[in-house]
């Protein structure tokens, strides 16, 4: 069912949040990768609490990137600051449409093959798509997001967000389950390979 696909179990694997950023950074589009230290008021580093590991960086063996899909917006093109945030934004925006519509086959397009919080959201686009259900409206809204830094060979951006209280549809309309309301910070991991950027994982610590 995909109760699993609310915070909790974000929280095992990280599958990622359903994010439509509704927030903004500091910095503009010609601030170098890594460089910004600036933060919004409802962020900060100390946030993070989930250590992650276990996840490569970077695509390894003999994978060919997938055809870069041409709605990615100009302004998450740039090897910058601004560009990783944007395309942040593309991703999650990406991911709502996989979970409302639903559609499968679009998130692979966007991320690293070894990523398994990619690997897992998808499969939730997937599964929904395969029962005939969706859900109500955009899952999860976020208040604020800022550049961390590099981590671990990426790029991380942290953003603030609350999954909105919703429910999951079937074909007929009815609801076959209500996913709470609840918090958390999100850490996505980006690189820069083959003039582009990658999610190459993302990590959640869930608040109250």
């Amino acid at each position: 069912m995909p109760s699993r696909r609310a915070w909790g179990a974000v929280a095992s694997v990280l599958v990622g949040a359903v994010v439509v950023l509704g927030g903004c950074t500091p910095g503009g589009g010609s601030t170098p990768v890594g460089t910004s230290g600036g933060t919004t008021s409802a962020t900060s580093s100390g946030a993070l609490t989930t250590s992650p590991s276990g996840t490569s960086s970077t695509a390894t063996g003999s994978w060919t990137a997938l055809p870069y899909p041409s709605d990615v917006p100009e302004a998450a093109r740039p090897h910058t600051d601004a560009g990783a945030e944007a395309f942040v934004r593309h991703w999650v925006d990406v991911q709502s449409s996989a979970w409302t519509r639903p559609e499968a086959g679009l998130l692979p397009l966007l991320c690293l093959p070894t990523s398994k919080s990619c690997a897992n959201t998808e499969a939730t686009a997937a599964e929904l798509v395969a029962n005939r259900r969706h859900y109500s409206g955009t899952p999860v809204s976020i208040t604020s997001a800022v550049i961390f830094g590099p981590r671990e060979g990426a790029l991380s951006v942290l953003v603030l967000s609350v999954q909105e209280e919703r429910s999951i549809i079937d074909d007929k309309g009815n609801v076959v389950e209500k996913v709470p309301r609840s918090s958390g910070t999100l850490d996505f991991r980006l690189v820069w390979q083959g003039e582009r950027w990658w999610v190459s994982g993302i990590y959640v610590d869930l608040h109250t």
